[in-house]
């Protein structure tokens, strides 16, 4: 593709069902995980994930017939930090298939959309979210749940968005409400293409993404990922501590429960902590330490700054 050369723009006057087949026979077989377009290169395990979404693809085109009364959808889950954006990024690409990509937060826009205008610098980017309307046509989109819900409610989908042909629910885990399903039924062409990208496929027993895509393109599991060396070996460490129980008061001759469970629950943790922060492998090493709550952040704190080894810094609370 030339410089911005805008996507399916041959296809204009096409029905949806001949753009479709259009993208299927663009579509391309990864070479060495290299996508026309893109300055990224799938790892083995990706290339995968793009082959099993092109025979979807192909799939949806050959029988079109098949989805007029619930759109063509599929799932593709992933584990985190395993590239999601990227395989989403060579899709379109290889497809060139005019593009939305629905995520949940306006953070996500703006990180999505810097990914990709890395990824594919030869295809318009556009985003839609709040006091950015920068929209492109015959391009990808990157917009939200809530902005959209809004317009849908209002009658007033962005054209640039409604003629996507090919529609990524980032976070699909967050699309599996009535609100949100009504949504990636009604703002976009019956037969244009329904992806959900997630790691957490099921919510809750009642809310699970296979009920809402059907269709499985591509699923890899954590275990799986350390296998294909995707993500980093899990770790477990154990530190032995005492806790002295002397700090406990007998209440009608009883421990007191609450004081005995703070206890029990606070000072293992913290001395734990302490172990493993100062050990000689990791001393020299900065260090984040995240709490559940506020409470315990400035606990922990405290412990630390009073019983760190001599001669380490002083550690600074962040609330």
């Amino acid at each position: 593709m030339s410089a911005q050369q805008k996507l399916e723009l041959e296809e204009k006057t096409y029905t949806m069902d001949e753009r479709l087949r259009a993208g299927a026979k663009r579509i391309s077989q990864c070479e060495n995980g290299v996508v026309e377009g893109s300055t990224r290169v799938l790892q083995e395990a990706q290339v995968g994930v793009y082959a099993d979404f092109a025979a979807f693809l192909v799939d949806v085109a050959n029988r079109p017939h098949d989805f007029k009364d619930k759109p063509p959808n599929g799932r593709i889950v992933l584990p985190p930090r395993t590239g999601k954006t990227v395989i989403a990024g060579q899709i379109l690409s290889g497809a060139c298939m005019i593009t939305t990509i629905i995520v949940p937060t306006r953070t996500l826009v703006d990180q999505t959309a810097k990914e990709l205008t890395a990824q594919l610098p030869n295809i318009p980017v556009g985003m839609f979210y709040g006091e950015t309307k920068e929209l492109v046509m015959g391009g990808v989109n990157i917009t939200t749940y809530q902005i959209l819900q809004r317009r849908l409610a209002k009658g007033g989908i962005p054209p640039e968005i409604m003629l996507s042909s090919l529609v990524f629910a980032d976070e699909g885990h967050h699309s599996m409400t009535i609100e949100r399903q009504k949504l990636l039924r009604e703002a976009f062409d019956p037969l244009a293409v329904r992806v959900a990208l997630t790691a957490t496929p099921d919510y809750n027993e009642e809310r699970r993404l296979g009920m809402f895509f059907q269709h499985l393109i591509h699923q890899i599991t954590i275990s799986e990922a350390i296998e294909l060396e995707m993500v980093a070996p899990l770790r477990v460490y154990m530190a032995e501590v005492d806790v002295d129980g002397s700090k406990v008061q007998m209440v009608g001759q009883d421990f007191d429960a609450e004081k005995l469970g703070h206890v029990m629950s606070a000072a293992p943790f913290f001395e734990a902590v302490r172990v493993w922060r100062y050990n000689d492998q990791n001393r020299g090493t900065s260090a984040l330490i995240c709490c559940v709550t506020k409470q315990q952040s400035y606990d922990l704190y405290k412990y630390l700054k009073d019983y760190r080894p001599e001669g380490t810094p002083e550690p600074q609370l962040i609330l």
